[in-house]
């Protein structure tokens, strides 16, 4: 059972933030290219490695993190059976508030059991 505390919301959870920023993206299997639903992307400040906010993916993959100020920004993206995945470097400005990350591609995780299993 996957119990969430609270922090993730379909709609994105955002802690502290008011401006007109936008992050948005798409989450897919790396072997099958198939979207990805439920996955938690998390974004975080480069400045002090602040949660800023949380979100998961919907049934097609897609994501958004609305309401952001401007800065600099990282996204977490992490699911149980795939390897986590970072993207940094992400610039909000003011000129320039949205931003699409594009395509994330996770990678599942190999299960070593299946492949010593005879």
């Amino acid at each position: 059972m996957l119990i969430f505390a609270g922090i993730y919301d379909v709609n994105a959870t955002n802690i502290n933030v008011s401006g007109s920023g936008k992050i948005s993206g798409n989450i897919r299997n790396a072997t099958s290219d198939l979207p990805l639903a439920n996955i938690t992307i998390t974004l975080f400040s480069t400045t002090d490695s602040s949660m800023v906010a949380g979100t998961i993916s919907d049934k097609f993959g897609n994501f958004y993190i609305s309401m952001l100020d401007s800065g600099r920004y990282y996204l977490e993206v992490s699911e149980s059976g795939f390897e986590k995945t970072q993207i940094s470097q992400i610039k909000i400005l003011s000129d320039n508030p949205k931003i699409n990350v594009g395509e994330v591609m996770l990678n599942p995780i190999c299960d070593i059991r299946r492949k010593h299993k005879k």
